[in-house]
């Protein structure tokens, strides 16, 4: 499968969930304190794409991961870490 990634852009993808005919994968691409989420779709299983971040919910300061996802009702739910230099804490997102 062919994954998008900026050139010499270290992403590391964790886990995938179906939803509506769709998997999406999620990680976490970067270093240390500048992690971000990343959030990959497709249809198919080979051809897969960027997830829209049309409000920048997945650039937030200090370092954020996604771990895993999963498929609830009518969302999906994701779960992981975010901080900065005193720690992680636990982080969830949500995609309606």
């Amino acid at each position: 499968a062919q994954l998008p990634a900026a050139v010499d852009e270290d992403v590391q993808l964790f886990a995938v969930a179906t939803h509506e005919d769709t998997l999406v994968a999620v990680g976490w691409r970067g270093e240390a304190e500048s992690l971000d989420p990343v959030v990959r779709t497709s249809s198919d299983g080979e051809t897969w794409s960027v997830a829209r971040d049309e409000t920048d919910a997945l650039r937030n300061p200090g370092g954020q991961l996604m771990a895993d996802i999963l498929s609830s009702g009518s969302g999906l739910v994701a779960v992981g870490a975010g901080g900065s230099g005193s720690g992680f804490n636990a982080a969830v997102w949500t995609f309606p």
